[in-house]
């Protein structure tokens, strides 16, 4: 094998020789003639230096053109998927994670086609810096050629670049099915030991009392042994634990002995509890190893980052309403901004003392697929119009915001008015409208005909305070 830089060591040996060369030869024409000796010496250091910083000036002027590895790189930036696996030998251009899931390699040879496919990658990047070398001087190297040859005529050649003497191949393979939601997060003790590549769903909202299946897809990093479990908490927004889920990580197959050489399929029952209430909710995950305790999430680094890995969030629906509770409700024809529509509500008590809260029960309807986070407002008002008691907040205390709204779906808000001690008795009405923050401008309010009324609705229904 050849590599340019080869003849580095010898550079500075031969640097002495050649200044060892000039002193004698400026002693021996300094004897014969001063000056021509000044001459001589100055010339021959011309002579010497001159090459030199010719092949340096055109290095630099080529290592500031752009090559094969730049135009490679912003190719597979503008056109491969975010979260593709990508495996990169040496001398290939730089790929950002975390918008891919990279690997690297000396060479693409350290493993055999197939292994690449069992494990998931889905495009393989060649450098010229790696194969380049094989071709060049093919005689003593016949065997890496035919190893080279066998991944080039397997796979489809995506992309080759080849500008200012570099090339790059990228050749996209038949990966097995991979998860829909990717993660590549590893996990180990100083080293890799597990990937998980990703999951997939059976279902992407759930519901309270159901139990879901999430099924996990793992990659072995190391030759290891180890019986290793994970285990799935499910966490609501605040971190208390609603459930959890245990089992052997590589599934039942693979409980005890050698760890699987591909890609490993396994699934975990995730139990939403009957009590849980709508909202967004995280899963927990903790990877064990018998005999050796928790094990750690890696940078790329190998440098722990976390005990637990957290995917999601996930949509938990509530129970779900009593058939009639809204037909029940006071009805309202209101719509805000389109977007949203007050359905009904119902106001308890409708009489009531100082210091007494009362309870607003609005049943909302999202018509359309909303990607803001609005908040609602709920004004309490005296006869001049005057606000006496407000709330301000995403429905149900920022735990189902209307980003997470399905269109058609109606959600049920209870909002708590707590009356002052000192509260004057007489009549009172509630104002009710949604805003956006931090601007805090208002949505405006239409009728069924679609006629704008207002940026807010006055409820039918008195409060009496007596």
């Amino acid at each position: 094998m050849r590599f340019d830089t080869t003849i580095l060591p010898i550079i500075p040996f031969l640097l002495i020789l050649a200044a060892q060369f000039i002193v004698r030869a400026f002693g021996w024409i300094e004897n014969k003639n001063a000056r021509a000796a000044r001459i001589t010496a100055l010339a021959a250091i011309i002579l010497l230096a001159f090459p030199m910083f010719r092949a340096d000036l055109d290095n630099n002027a080529r290592l500031l053109q752009p090559d094969a590895r730049d135009f490679a790189r912003a190719w597979i930036e503008s056109n491969l998927p975010p979260g593709s696996r990508i495996a990169l030998e040496s001398y290939a251009p730089y790929v950002p994670r975390p918008q891919f899931m990279v690997e690297g390699f000396e060479g693409m040879i350290e493993h055999p086609p197939k292994w690449y496919e069992q494990n998931g990658f889905e495009y393989l990047v060649f450098s010229y810096g790696s194969y380049g070398r094989f071709y060049e001087n093919p005689a003593p190297s016949a065997d890496f050629i035919a190893q080279y040859d066998a991944f080039f005529k397997r796979y489809s050649e995506t992309a080759r670049f080849n500008q200012n003497g570099y090339e790059v191949r990228v050749y996209k393979i038949g990966a097995p099915e991979l998860p829909t939601n990717r993660v590549a997060a590893r996990f180990g003790i100083y080293a890799g030991w597990v990937e998980l590549v990703g999951y997939d769903l059976r279902a992407l909202v759930w519901a309270s009392g159901e139990t879901q299946r999430i099924g996990f897809y793992w990659r072995a990093l190391a030759a290891r042994q180890e019986s290793l479990t994970v285990t799935a908490r499910v966490i609501d927004s605040t971190g208390r634990e609603l459930s959890f889920s245990r089992g052997p990580l590589f599934g039942d197959a693979y409980a005890i002995g050698a760890w699987p050489e591909s890609i490993a399929r396994s699934g975990l029952d995730i139990i939403v509890p009957p009590n849980a209430l709508s909202g967004l909710y995280r899963v927990q995950l903790e990877i064990n190893a018998e005999g050796v305790g928790r094990i750690p999430q890696l940078s790329y680094a190998n440098q722990p980052v976390s005990d637990k890995l957290f995917i999601g969030p996930f949509k938990v629906t509530g129970p779900p309403l009593a058939r009639d509770e809204v037909a029940k409700s006071n009805p309202v024809n209101a719509n805000f901004a389109k977007q949203i529509a007050l359905l009904g509500y119902t106001l308890s008590p409708p009489l009531a003392r100082a210091g007494d809260p009362i309870t607003l029960t609005c049943y909302w309807r999202a018509d359309l697929k909303m990607d803001e986070n609005y908040s609602v407002f709920v004004h309490l008002l005296d006869p001049r119009g005057a606000v006496r008691a407000q709330i301000d907040s995403q429905p149900r205390g920022g735990l189902y915001p209307t980003s997470i709204w399905d269109r058609g779906e109606i959600v049920r808000d209870d909002y708590v008015l707590k009356l002052p001690a000192d509260f004057a008795p007489g009549e009172y009405r509630i104002s009710i409208g949604w805003y956006a923050f931090p601007s805090l401008a208002r949505l405006g309010m239409s009728d069924s005909t679609g006629r704008l009324l207002d940026d807010h609705l006055i409820l039918d229904q008195v409060v009496t305070v007596k």
